[in-house]
Parts: structure tokens; C-alpha cells; sequence
């Protein structure tokens, strides 16, 4: 899995009424700090990195797609909509190595959007790729709201909110409002927060 050797971190990046979506993550224990941030995280979960050599292609996705329905169950999505956004027939998802990256982008991008916000997204486009020191890539895929009604306070997060991208709340992840600037204006930008 030579494609998996670095570590993978999906953001969302929706917009509505010129205003993006945040949301305000929980501090973690001995790790980041509370703040505001687009919703996302890791290409794979704790379990699926535990058990990584163990994994084969199909069942990363098939894992992933198991994980997007518990949510979708947990906010009353019925999952017809997953249908809806993947297709009817999601075994074909993966096709080999090459594919394996992109899907699990694009299914982390379902999952975390479930699981910070409680709403079913359609992840649209790639906006921002970028590599962060040697070993970690962060993603910020565009999408769409399909369902589902956004909730303030999940596992993760404590709140979230439309929010002016040109006047972020004060307490937002610099590395955030730095790349959202640079997606939005399309250029580096000197960010203030």
C-alpha cells in the first residue's frame, strides 16, 4: 500500500449565501486545541490504521461505507441517499491501488461531514491538494448539502456555523483560515484571525 504511506486529512468546503460552513472542534487530549476549523479528518479511522496490512482494497471502502450508513442511521438520513450519491452498486467502488486513494477521499469526505456536522454531503470537486512536511497530505474537497438537518454539537465538535469568510471567528486554526483564503481568493494570502 505504498499509496497509504502518508497520512491522509480530508476538509470540507461548503458554501452557502457567500458564507463557508465551520465548525468548532473539541480539544483534544494532549493533542490540538480547541477552535474553529472546516469539518473533516483522517483519510482512515483509528481501526482501519490499526488493521491496515490486514485490509484489502474492497473492504477499505466496504468499511468506510458501513461507517457513512451508522451515521446515517444515528440522524434519521434514510439510506437511499447514499444510493443517491455512490450509485446503486458501491462493490465497484475500488478497482485497484489507483483508485484506492480517491475513494476514500471522496467517501471521507461523506463521512466526516455525517460525523462533525449530522448532514449527508456530495462531494463535488478537489479544491486544495497539498503535501505538509513529508509525511501528511491535506485535502479540501467542495460540496453540497443533499439531507439532513445540521447539528450544532456532535462527538467531535461543540458547535458550527455559517460563517463570513472574510471575518472568521477569532479562535480559528490559522492553518484553516490560511488555506481557505488561498481556495477562495485563489492566491496566498496574508490572513488575520
Amino acid at each position: 500500500m505504498k499509496r497509504l504511506d502518508v497520512e491522509v486529512t480530508v476538509h470540507i468546503l461548503a458554501k452557502k449565501d457567500g458564507k463557508v460552513l465551520m465548525v468548532l472542534n473539541k480539544a483534544e487530549v494532549g493533542g490540538k486545541p480547541a477552535g474553529w476549523g472546516l469539518p473533516g479528518g483522517s483519510i482512515l479511522t483509528d481501526e482501519q490504521k490499526s488493521r491496515l496490512g490486514d485490509f484489502q482494497f474492497e473492504e477499505l471502502a466496504d468499511s468506510a461505507i458501513e461507517q457513512i450508513k451508522e451515521f446515517m442511521r444515528r440522524y434519521d438520513i434514510p439510506l437511499s441517499y447514499l444510493g443517491e450519491i455512490l450509485g446503486d452498486d458501491t462493490s465497484g467502488i475500488i478497482h485497484g491501488e489507483e483508485d484506492l486513494v480517491g475513494a476514500l477521499i471522496y467517501l471521507t469526505a461523506i463521512r466526516e461531514g455525517l460525523e462533525e456536522v449530522g448532514v449527508l454531503f456530495r462531494p463535488l470537486s478537489l479544491a486544495f491538494d497539498e503535501m505538509v512536511g513529508l509525511a501528511h497530505r491535506l485535502i479540501i474537497v467542495t460540496a453540497e448539502i443533499v439531507t439532513g438537518e445540521i447539528s450544532k454539537v456532535t462527538d467531535e465538535t461543540d458547535d458550527c456555523a455559517w460563517v463570513d469568510p472574510d471575518n472568521l471567528p477569532g479562535d480559528s486554526y490559522y492553518s484553516h483560515a490560511r488555506r481557505l483564503a488561498i481556495v477562495l481568493k485563489g492566491r496566498e494570502a496574508y490572513v488575520s484571525v
